[in-house]
């Protein structure tokens, strides 16, 4: 893994950068999907230029896997995170011993690094698992109807649709359960995990200069991980700018002009203030009922 065994220039900013996806509303998660892979997208908008052709040619958005895509687009900077963090703890010592002993790269790695991950992975795993099943708006939206249901959105269509709010418990009680299931098990795992020296890295430029395929592939992950994380946000801030005027599309300030235009029916100070208050009584009350306990 590039983060782990590699030293480069921005890697604080490249951390930072590919954490974005999962501090972001679930909702614009969907639009940035939306944005960037939907049948107007620019994945299509660009295929179908080189191509030549007005048919999109990615289709996948609204399935099931344009549903797990948007959900590993919205998770796997966590997953990054657990496993990453665990991984730069490895000690070297162990490679060296092996390395000493003849032990081959593979070997090395599923005998002493894949053991060593194992509880990470795991609780990685748990919470992930446990975000993906109460997931809501990815579902709503992307879900294509009652075909990919999950639990979260049938307890909402029972008690907000059909008025039937015993299933709705029910349905809630259930999910709770399995919620309390995952966080003691996550637990658990935590416990098991193995506190390690950091190990020391090496500076990727130079490794590049000597020609090291492993250095090479790092750097292309790293490449994929920037398209993967970075594109769809890139969709929303490049499609915020954009503005169908006179039959074609041009760049302009006018949307965000629009926000701070006062008129009747412009919302966006009144969300902004209550998203402000939501936000700042939730995370100033917590405190002071965890020192009541």
């Amino acid at each position: 893994m590039a983060l782990t065994n590699y030293k480069f220039p921005g890697k604080r900013w490249f951390r930072l950068l590919t954490y974005l996806p999962f501090i972001l509303p679930s909702i614009l998660v969907v639009l940035a999907m939306v944005l960037f892979y939907g049948n107007n997208g620019w994945i299509n908008r660009g295929l179908m230029v080189i191509l030549g052709t007005d048919e999109p040619q990615v289709n996948f958005l609204y399935s099931l896997t344009g549903i797990l895509i948007a959900h590993v687009f919205y998770n796997f900077p966590l997953a990054m995170k657990i496993i990453g963090d665990q991984w730069e703890r490895i000690s070297l010592k162990y490679h060296h011993a092996a390395s000493s002993l003849g032990v081959g790269n593979m070997r090395r790695f599923f005998g002493i690094t894949l053991p060593l991950l194992m509880p990470s992975i795991g609780s990685a795993f748990v919470l992930i698992f446990l975000l993906c099943m109460n997931s809501f708006a990815i579902i709503l939206v992307l879900g294509g109807g009652i075909r990919y249901t999950t639990i979260e959105v049938l307890i909402y269509q029972l008690a907000r649709i059909e008025l039937d709010f015993s299933g709705a418990a029910s349905l809630a009680f259930l999910q709770g359960g399995l919620s309390l299931i995952g966080m003691a098990i996550l637990l658990k795992g935590r416990e098991n995990r193995v506190d390690q020296e950091s190990a020391s890295k090496s500076w990727l430029p130079e490794k590049l200069r000597n020609r090291s395929m492993k250095a090479w592939f790092g750097l292309c992950w790293i490449l994929l991980v920037l398209i993967f994380a970075l594109g769809p946000l890139f969709a929303i801030l490049m499609d915020s700018f954009r503005k169908f005027e006179h039959g074609e599309w041009i760049y302009t300030w006018y949307w965000y002009s629009e926000l701070f235009t006062w008129r009747e029916n412009n919302y966006f100070l009144s969300s902004l203030w209550n998203s402000l208050r939501i936000g700042l009584g939730r995370h100033l009350f917590p405190p002071y009922l965890v020192l009541g306990w």
